[in-house]
């Protein structure tokens, strides 16, 4: 579980934006398999926000696809790539569904 939160770290750091998104989206498989769902939506939407600021737009829909709660969000105009300080705004939410069925 540990390996899963450094990789996200030195991705982070290092400015690995697709390599953070991609260890989020494993994170997230991981947690849900081992029915940690609160912590493996988490890490889903983080994965999800990564793609978003990559500019992965074929793999945002498959997330949006995949797992419908997720909802949309997009970005502030104009931040792109590794800008931390890159905002979301949230567009639609659904609390209702659960991410477990979805990631196993």
């Amino acid at each position: 579980m540990r390996l899963y939160q450094q990789a996200i770290r030195s991705a982070r750091a290092n400015g690995f934006l697709h390599v953070e998104a991609l260890a989020n989206e494993l994170a997230a498989r991981f947690y849900a398999a081992h029915d940690f769902d609160v912590i493996a939506e988490t890490y889903l939407q983080n994965a999800r926000y990564c793609y978003l600021r990559w500019r992965a737009d074929g793999k945002v829909r498959q997330l949006e696809q995949l797992y419908p709660h997720l909802g949309t969000e997009e970005l502030k105009p104009g931040l792109t790539g590794n800008d931390r300080s890159a905002s979301r705004i949230p567009r639609s939410r659904n609390r209702e569904q659960g991410i477990a069925g979805g990631l196993r």
